[in-house]
């Protein structure tokens, strides 16, 4: 499971609310708000190696604008572990294989 902490401003709400309100209604959700052009501006990127998990943390945005801020707390797996191994192995493989022919 992720764990989240988000914050909306009052005043990023209140200003793009009507919007929200019109896309949820254009998307046939009647129900709440649709905020389609929040922007994430991630501050801080990093890995916990005691929990195993990614934390992400940084400002919304909406039109460039202050809209809120959000931390998430993403579990990486075994598998997605091994998936990004493998990629960036392929990488390094490349890599080395233009070292080499370029000596």
């Amino acid at each position: 499971m992720t764990e989240l902490y988000l914050k909306i401003s009052k005043s990023g709400l209140e200003k793009f609310k009507k919007q929200a309100e019109e896309d949820a209604k254009a998307n046939e959700d009647n129900d709440g708000y649709l905020f389609e052009s929040v922007k994430w501006s991630v501050d801080n990127f990093e890995f916990e190696k005691d929990s195993e998990t990614i934390n992400i943390y940084g400002d919304l945005l909406v039109d460039g604008e202050n809209f809120g801020y959000l931390s998430a707390e993403l579990k990486i797996d075994s598998d997605m572990a091994i998936e990004i191994i493998e990629c960036y192995m392929k990488k390094l493989g490349r890599l080395k294989t233009i070292l080499e022919a370029a000596k």
